[in-house]
């Protein structure tokens, strides 16, 4: 891998989210042709390495199935990502509608078969290192279970604690 090759990622990195696709393909060419590029490619570029393996996987499905790129573009890399497991030559309408249709969420709970959250909220937390494991320490004690960089469950173990606390101060 050159030096261009790392300043042209760096280039479609710094275009943002218009660009995804473009990024996506320039990085399955170059996995394509050194396999061994991605650890590189973390080190030497903002990108991580969830992120660069989603985009190659958005790459390698739909490219052969789509060739409305202003379609994928519309959709996102997000749902793109939560339904290329998922799709194959014979349902990629219906995988591609269902992207269009729900947030990513529910499409997620769609996919994995579960029954949709009617008036669900999303919350998004921010905190320090330290915080952050405290955070994970309290889920896990309320019965989440680790998972890659997440847990299982966090949302039943974070209600059991926000109950129990409310309990504590109500009794």
């Amino acid at each position: 891998m050159t030096p261009d090759t790392i300043e042209s990622i760096m280039s479609l990195h710094a275009e943002g989210e218009a660009v995804f696709l473009q990024l996506a393909r320039r990085l399955r060419e170059i996995v394509d042709e050194e396999p061994r590029a991605i650890k590189r490619l973390c080190a030497e570029t903002p990108l991580k390495q969830r992120r660069i393996y989603c985009l190659l996987r958005i790459a390698r499905v739909f490219d052969p199935l789509v060739s409305d790129d202003e379609r994928l573009q519309r959709i996102g890399w997000t749902k793109l990502d939560l339904v290329a497991p998922y799709t194959q030559a014979d349902n990629v309408e219906q995988m591609l509608g269902l992207a269009e249709e729900l947030a990513p969420t529910a499409l997620a709970r769609r996919l994995a078969g579960e029954a949709p959250l009617v008036g669900s909220h999303t919350v998004q937390l921010t905190f320090s290192s330290a915080d952050y494991a405290d955070f994970c320490r309290a889920l896990i004690a309320a019965r989440a279970k680790p998972s890659g960089k997440g847990h299982v469950g966090k949302e039943a173990a974070l209600m059991r604690i926000l109950t129990d606390w409310l309990a504590q101060q109500e009794g």
